[in-house]
């Protein structure tokens, strides 16, 4: 597993975990979940909005 803020050397990482997900005998107990991670502090003009405001504000909450 990898976070955003990690770095893998290996350049066949993501073809080795696409593998265990194209197995038929083990892709139906296998699942991915992923979040998203809220910056603070972020200038006023950040046109990506890194603070997520409408999933933390109106969705999550």
């Amino acid at each position: 597993m990898l976070d955003c803020d990690m770095f893998c050397n290996d350049p066949s990482s993501a073809k080795q975990a696409l593998c265990f997900h194209f197995d038929p005998k083990l892709s139906s107990s296998l699942a991915l979940v992923q979040f998203p991670q809220r910056f603070c502090n972020i200038n006023s003009n950040d046109i990506y909005d890194s603070q997520l405001r409408s999933i933390f504000s109106v969705i999550c909450r």
